[in-house]
């Protein structure tokens, strides 16, 4: 994670102000933390300095932005950090995902090993913390937060401690709502990891969902208490960006009409697509290879990007399916050919969207 944060750091102080970085970060140290504010990282920030009310209703066109399309964990904790550390919100922002991320390489490192090895485990590490949409790793993002939420679940799992996978889940859903999902694949570790008698595996399943029960539950009191409605969030996004539950063609099809060009303009785009099949492939060979568990969340996943009326941040929301990246340091543990490629595709690819969001363009 230093190693992470060090270099997306430099890179953009590069990027940004050339020769003069340490100048610039000498005469005005916020420098080196105002690029990371941009985009979904704007509004975690606010909503942490202001509230959710604040932010509540927002006229921007034809659309109408809401707090309402966030949850309330991360800044949450990004508030709490503020107050007691006299931060600015921003760096506790950056505070709260390094130490996320920090858990969550430790967490996929120790889940990665305990099935296929300590190599397998760094190139597992390895490939997440390079891969393309990694800039949303070190940016005020929800995703490293629901990474080690998700992540830590199934360790909790796998040790046979299913209420606190549970309620892991059931905290990452108030981080990400979609992230309820995980309880799917998380229910098939539990019968995987469980005596095959039905008492056992009852008592297993209702332990597991007391946790996605109580975060869903929050959500709907918090939503109501603050918005004035439970299910305000769905409407939220709809007057967000439009996207609506749609069959998964719908979305494939937005996204290939117009053809995506090969520019800069419609990298993320191609990214999107690319994420995609990736998660399809990954899909497929975690089926053969990996726990039937980690199958399970990659189709789930595969699921969500695909039912709704666009495809838009489906690859940053690839970062939480972290069997993507264990298949892929099982593969490339096997062939030093493939760490080589991985290498050359992803470093190059990260960089570019690290430099597009520093200068507040639409990275995924």
């Amino acid at each position: 994670m230093l190693a992470f944060r060090f270099i997306s750091e430099s890179l953009v102080l590069l990027g940004l102000y050339g020769a003069s970085a340490l100048r610039v970060v000498g005469a005005d140290p916020s420098a080196a933390i105002r690029p990371w504010q941009h985009w979904d990282a704007e509004w975690q920030v606010a909503i942490a300095q202001s509230g959710f009310l604040h932010w509540a209703h927002i006229d921007q066109g034809a659309h109408v932005f809401s707090s309402a399309a966030f949850q309330p964990v991360l800044p949450g904790l990004m508030h709490v950090v503020s107050a007691a550390t006299g931060v600015s919100a921003l760096a506790a922002g950056l505070v709260v995902v390094s130490g996320s991320l920090a858990l969550a390489a430790v967490g996929l490192h120790r889940l990665v090993e305990l099935d296929f090895g300590r190599p397998a485990a760094r190139l597992a590490v390895t490939l997440l913390l390079i891969f393309p949409t990694a800039v949303f790793l070190g940016a005020p993002y929800a995703e490293p937060l629901v990474l080690a939420e998700v992540v830590w679940a199934f360790l909790a799992m796998r040790a046979q401690r299913p209420l606190i996978a549970g309620l892991l889940v059931g905290l990452a859903a108030m981080t990400k709502l979609y992230a309820i999902a995980f309880a799917v694949p998380l229910a098939v570790e539990a019968l995987t990891t469980t005596s095959a008698a039905w008492r056992p595996r009852v008592t297993v399943l209702a332990r597991l969902a007391i946790g996605p029960a109580l975060g869903v539950l929050g959500l709907a009191l918090f939503y109501g208490q603050v918005f004035g409605g439970p299910a305000r969030f769905l409407g939220a996004q709809q007057d967000w960006a439009g996207r609506q539950l749609a069959a998964p063609w719908v979305a494939l099809g937005n996204a290939l009409h117009p053809v995506p060009r090969l520019s800069l303009n419609d990298a993320a785009s191609i990214l999107d697509l690319v994420c995609v099949a990736l998660l399809l492939a990954a899909t497929v060979f975690a089926r053969k290879r990996l726990r039937p568990s980690y199958a399970v969340l990659l189709a789930v996943q595969l699921v969500i990007f695909t039912s709704t009326t666009a495809l838009v941040s489906s690859s940053r929301w690839t970062l939480d399916a972290f069997p993507l990246f264990i298949a892929g340091g099982v593969l490339a543990a096997e062939r030093g050919w493939l760490r080589m490629l991985t290498a050359a595709i992803s470093l190059p690819a990260a960089g570019m969207f690290l430099w597009v969001f520093s200068h507040g363009g639409w990275a995924g």
